[in-house]
């Protein structure tokens, strides 16, 4: 079956129906396309949040409800991680924040996905980041925290069974001489103590690190919201193959004004969002991804 979300009501909703189907089919392809118009709602915070982590969840409550195998759920998440890389590549959400974040799961601790989400939005946000992937011992990565000196740690903890390997780590990062913040994320994350702070999805977690660094959320969610109605209208307008300066002379705006709009780095007037909106032939609440 192929993937078709020009005939569906653009909801997140209905792009998580779409993108569960494509990965219970491991129809890679499908679910590529699922996520690449799923952009059309919002950047790569917006999918990674209200589309790709509830599904991963969903289809994790599959398999342990055991309608799906394990070759099923492995697939989902290979094809997840893929996703997740080519989100990310194709943002252009990037700021600057310069803070330094180390992620990680603890050893025995094999689902990384969200540990991966997380750590490509503290990328975007600006961060500095080491990204350690699955079943890391606490000796190591203790031993790799006192080089690195990072100010903040994420362990992502999605399974019960790994919270002893991870209180492992957290009592190896507190004896270190200069210990860092520690983050804990993921489903199993509630039940770790020890913590400075606890998180359960990438959204969560974003702001919970900028939190433990002391970096104001205020101008970033200002800075992200620019960057998300220049992504929409980047994406309008090549949808109707026409060129910046074709907008611009529709819209009655400076080319130059324009690109800043659409690069994200240009604040913009309502007045200006309202031409560019009817030369796109689109409702303010449209063009404001409403």
């Amino acid at each position: 079956m192929t993937i078709q979300t020009d005939s569906v009501n653009k909801t997140w909703e209905s792009f998580r129906e779409l993108y569960v189907d494509a990965l219970l089919r491991v129809d890679e392809p499908g679910a590529e396309r699922v996520v690449d118009d799923a952009r059309s709602l919002g950047g790569a915070r917006e999918v990674f949040v209200r589309l790709m982590t509830p599904a991963h969840a969903h289809i994790g409550e599959l398999w342990h409800a055991g309608t799906i195998n394990i070759a099923q759920e492995h697939a989902s998440s290979a094809i997840g991680a893929r996703l997740v890389h080519r989100v990310t590549r194709a943002s252009t959400e990037r700021a600057r924040i310069g803070a330094r974040c180390l992620v990680a799961t603890p050893e025995g601790e094999l689902h990384e996905l969200g540990a991966r989400m997380v750590a490509d939005l503290l990328h975007l946000d600006g961060w500095e980041v080491t990204y350690l992937g699955a079943s890391t011992p606490a000796s190591d990565l203790a031993s790799l925290v006192a080089a690195k000196k990072p100010d903040v740690v994420l362990l992502s903890v999605t399974l019960r069974e790994s919270l002893a390997a991870a209180n492992d780590c957290i009592v190896a990062l507190r004896a270190l001489e200069n210990p860092p913040k520690i983050l804990a994320g993921g489903g199993a994350a509630r039940e770790l103590t020890g913590a400075d702070a606890t998180a359960y999805d990438a959204n969560q977690g974003l702001r919970a690190a900028r939190q433990l660094v002391g970096a104001s959320d205020r101008d970033r969610e200002l800075e992200r919201y620019l960057q998300a109605l220049g992504a929409r209208i980047l994406q309008q307008r090549k949808e109707r193959g026409w060129s910046q300066q074709e907008l611009a002379l529709r819209a009655g705006l400076d080319r130059t004004y324009l690109s800043g709009v659409e690069n994200g780095k240009q604040n913009v007037t309502l007045g200006a969002v309202t031409r560019v909106a009817h030369a796109l032939g689109l409702t303010i609440d449209e063009m404001l991804g409403r």
